[in-house]
């Protein structure tokens, strides 16, 4: 069940900020690396599936 919670909360955290490093990191440090894999996995997917929103307006994004 924690499981479960932290990995909704790291998907949330990626998708809602369109960042990918960060929420691996802030997972690992808050949960622990016994589950780093399936951070880093549920990370990636929450990025991509986004669709290159924010919450943060002024976010500047650079497609070369």
């Amino acid at each position: 069940m924690e499981l479960c919670a932290a990995l909704g909360y790291v998907a949330v955290f990626a998708s809602a900020t369109n960042t990918l490093i960060a929420p691996m990191m802030i997972s690992i440090e808050v949960f622990g690396g016994n589950n780093m894999m399936l951070f880093i996995i549920v990370c990636i997917f929450a990025y991509l599936v986004n669709g290159n929103q924010s919450i943060y307006g002024a976010q500047m994004k650079h497609l070369d």
